[in-house]
This record gives structure tokens, C-alpha cells and sequence, in this order.
């Protein structure tokens, strides 16, 4: 996932020789289980109530965020 970070995705696929659409299905999955992952840990705790209300707006958000960055 890290080149992912620094490099675009379609300069990424053609490294990795993938279709975009493939590395895009990957890099939503693995955001999907980060913020699934961050809401379990928020949960449990209740002073961090607030974080979970906005952990759910950016999961509901998570395609436009992602694509954005």
C-alpha cells in the first residue's frame, strides 16, 4: 500500500502491471478495514465518543475521501 501513498494509482497499476480499476477495489478494501479496525478501538472507550460519530461520516464518505488524496 505504500506506493500508493506516494504515487498516483494509474502510475502505480502500470508499474505493477494491473488494470486501475483492480489496485482501486484493493486500496478501498484495505481503507474499509482501517476504518472498521478504528471504530471497533473508538468504540470501547467512552470519551471518544465523538471520534466515532466521525469515523462514520468519513466510512460513508471513504470513496470520495480516498479519491481525493
Amino acid at each position: 500500500m505504500s506506493p500508493v501513498k506516494e504515487k498516483p494509482v494509474l502510475a502505480v497499476s502500470r508499474q505493477l502491471e494491473i488494470s486501475g480499476k483492480r489496485l482501486w477495489r484493493i486500496v478501498h478494501h484495505y481503507v474499509g478495514r482501517m476504518l472498521k479496525a478504528m471504530q471497533a478501538a473508538v468504540s470501547e472507550k467512552p470519551l471518544l465518543k465523538p471520534m466515532e460519530k466521525a469515523l462514520a461520516t468519513l466510512e460513508l464518505h471513504a470513496d470520495a475521501v480516498v479519491r481525493a488524496a
